[in-house]
């Protein structure tokens, strides 16, 4: 259960802290906001982090920038001179690989003809695509059937439920 005293930090608690190298904002910060217990934030001392200035510098002169370099050695776990020597690669120019490339590959199941012959007759790529892989239509027969009006889909709708569940005394319709 929350009591207030554990949020109140006695003087002794400040000097205590000091002692072991915390200053008086991080020891608020663990109890207040990390919810630590006092004991362990009185006495847990203060990681030493190994400067990365040098590495650092030698990433911005290779036109990595300072965030990149430290995200890749903290979140990703880099070595610090993998981290500053591995070019940064340009997002956009990733994205037009990866466009042309899926552009390229995406006919590598279905006929370029039979999308062409789809296309020609007004049915997008993925119309056509849907039709083969999930309704299980003959590529063929996908490429050459119109679609179909709402009008047309509402009058299948209609018989396909009459045939399902009989003449509902024109509950529905």
């Amino acid at each position: 259960m929350f009591n207030p005293s554990d949020w109140y930090i006695t003087p002794q608690e400040y000097e205590r802290a000091a002692k072991n190298g915390i200053d008086k904002i991080r020891l608020e910060r663990r109890i207040r906001f990390s919810g630590w217990d006092k004991e362990k934030a009185i006495t847990t001392p203060v990681k030493k982090r190994k400067p990365k200035s040098k590495w650092a510098d030698v990433a911005v002169s290779n036109g990595i920038h300072r965030n990149l370099f430290f995200a890749r050695v903290n979140r990703l776990g880099w070595d610090e001179e993998k981290a500053a020597t591995t070019p940064a690669t340009d997002v956009r120019e990733n994205m037009r690989k990866v466009q042309k490339h899926s552009s390229r590959n995406k006919h590598h199941r279905h006929s370029p003809e039979l999308i062409a012959l789809a296309e020609s007759n007004g049915i997008k790529y993925l119309t056509y695509i849907n039709r083969v892989n999930n309704c299980g239509m003959d590529p063929y027969e996908a490429a050459v059937t119109p679609l179909r009006s709402r009008q047309e889909v509402a009058q299948l709708g209609r018989k396909a439920f009459q045939e399902k569940y009989g003449d509902v005394n024109g509950l529905f319709f």
